[in-house]
């Protein structure tokens, strides 16, 4: 489809769905969004999109028709300043194209991009919050020079580099000041030719809340240029290498990238169900099973998902998109047969309400196709309104990807968690003090449907911060399906939020290696039945580890501040 280096638009595939409710068509109009807030506030200096990490490879995209995209002309953001606020900032980390270090347009030795065609970023006034353009406060080319300083914004360059930080502090301008006093723009991203043979890959970061606004976007684990290839094995000099070279590398974890995707969905109050759409995903493995490395992987293939009509979307009329069906392999092929581009297994991604719920997608879209994975109430109910996590797990580097939701996205923090609404000048809230949070039971790992048998995830755990400063605590975990005995060596962080804490530090797996490590735990009240507790160790292995879930026994409980 496209040449693998210079690299192609492919394609993740099909669906796997279930423990939902069938549903039917879904109103993308007249949803709710605009009028209010992230539903879930923290404090910190920036929100990112996709991720804080300028090593890791994870981009939001755009690229032109002529390498067969399957939507997302632009990407828009809705962005809010305090009331009474004067300023704030926005970044762009690589929001060039096709730019080496020197500042010439050279793309085989730049990073991220493949080809040059630039970015255009546009903010606009949007008092009334209604996602539609207002008046053009001020535009930014991702290759040409911009004005310095205008009554608008000052720059911290007149180009915006290759692999580096650009940022603009923006003056705030009466004609977005809302009703409520707060200050309401529309950031407005997209390519300047779209029809361009041409890919461009960047980050964003703001110090106001900011959310990526409903509608089709792309991503992609940039691997363009061997620029790239530098960076994402930092022990890669240049060729020729060894034979199990990146293989080696992934499975030692002396790579930045690991495959794995958060995002955060801004869920409203009221929706009895909650559409979402994967495109192009490339889920199947083609027919050599023994890679060139000799892995063994499992041969999976798309198949035609029933819940997704045989056509191509209305949405995605005149894009390269091919109507839903069995797409087989994908092109490029899940597990892709490069070892340098391959992150097993298979590509899937679940999607966890606030409640702990979560709902699995083991077959997500197949090559140039969308597929619809559909969440849906009991009836008579409404879905947990609040901050929604999807997870993806195996998504191999060089591969546009494509999503579609009804709801907006919250950017992260640094830390990897919901981005904030809050000023980062005010003081973090004062949930956030010395507390302790304790904890043991189970939750169910894997599920044997044949067998009617279950796995438990057993843990026990306390952490605390202590008033002299520091944290104390220690953490037990056993993954009974996959055999992972799971025990901290040290406590590093604690924040407590409410009926949520978060704690973090350092823990061996089996009785070997270091490996950093979060565990977010509810406490729902008593007597446990409806906490939650969900442990990530995103070092371990090529795609990290992580099992969440609803205590099927045990307790968790917050304890008050002192």
């Amino acid at each position: 489809m496209f040449n693998r280096l210079a690299n192609a638009m492919s394609s993740r595939d099909q669906l796997a769905k279930k423990a939902l409710l069938g549903l039917t068509g879904f109103a993308l109009l007249g949803l709710p969004f605009l009028a209010g807030r992230p539903s879930e506030a923290q404090v910190a200096s920036y929100n990112y999109f996709p991720t804080a990490n300028t090593t890791d490879a994870k981009m939001l995209s755009l690229g032109g028709s002529a390498v067969k995209t399957l939507g997302g002309e632009t990407i828009d953001l809705q962005l809010v300043a305090p009331a009474g606020s004067s300023t704030f900032e926005i970044g762009f980390f690589d929001g060039d194209t096709g730019r080496d270090a020197s500042g010439a347009i050279n793309p085989p030795a730049g990073h991220w991009d493949f080809n040059s065609t630039q970015l255009i970023y546009r903010l606009y006034s949007n008092p009334n919050s209604d996602a539609t353009p207002d008046v053009l406060l001020a535009e930014w080319r991702g290759n040409d020079p911009n004005p310095l300083t205008t009554s608008v914004y000052t720059a911290s360059s007149a180009t915006m580099p290759d692999n580096e930080w650009w940022s603009a502090v923006i003056n705030n301008q009466a004609q977005a000041r809302a009703t409520d006093g707060s200050f309401i723009y529309l950031l407005q991203v997209s390519l300047a030719d779209p029809s361009a043979y041409s890919v461009s890959n960047f980050k964003l970061r703001t110090s106001v809340s900011t959310r990526l606004l409903p509608g089709t976007f792309a991503f992609e684990g940039a691997l363009r240029t061997e620029v790239d290839t530098a960076t994402i094995y930092p022990q890669f000099t240049g060729y020729p290498v060894a034979p199990n070279f990146f293989v080696d590398a992934v499975s030692s974890g002396n790579t930045t990238y690991n495959g794995q995707w958060t995002f955060f969905l801004d869920v409203p109050a009221g929706l009895t169900e909650l559409p979402l759409w994967d495109g192009d995903f490339d889920y199947g493995t083609g027919d050599l099973i023994s890679r060139p490395a000799g892995i063994s992987l499992p041969n999976t293939k798309d198949t035609d998902d029933p819940d997704s009509p045989n056509t191509v979307p209305a949405f995605a009329a005149g894009t390269a998109a091919v109507a839903e069906g069995a797409q087989g392999a994908g092109e490029p092929e899940d597990d892709n047969d490069l070892d340098k581009f391959r992150r097993s297994p298979s590509v899937t991604y679940t999607l966890t309400a606030p409640n702990g719920t979560v709902y699995t997608n083991l077959n997500p879209s197949g090559n140039m196709e969308w597929e619809l994975f559909r969440i849906a109430a009991p009836a008579g109910q409404t879905l947990p309104a609040g901050v929604w996590r999807l997870d993806i797990t195996g998504l191999d580097l060089s591969n546009l990807n494509f999503l579609r939701f009804p709801v907006p996205l919250i950017g992260q923090t640094g830390g990897g968690i919901p981005g904030s609404e809050v000023p980062p000048t005010e003081e973090p809230p004062a949930s956030e003090c010395c507390a302790k949070v304790t904890g043991g039971g189970w939750i169910t790992v894997a599920t044997d449907t044949k067998k009617k048998a279950s796995y438990k995830g057993t843990f026990g755990f306390n952490a605390q911060c202590m008033k002299k400063g520091g944290f104390h605590g220690s953490l037990e975990f056993q993954d009974h399906f996959r055999g992972l005995n799971v025990h901290s060596t040290s406590i590093t962080n604690v924040v407590v939020e409410g009926v949520k804490a978060t704690f973090t530090g350092t823990v061996q797996v089996n009785n070997s290696g270091s490996y950093a490590f979060t565990v977010i735990v509810e406490d729902n009240g008593e007597p446990g039945r409806n906490d939650t507790f969900r442990i990530s160790v995103p070092g371990l292995g090529a795609n990290g580890y992580q099992a969440s879930g609803k205590l099927a026994g045990g307790n968790i409980q917050i304890h008050k501040c002192k």
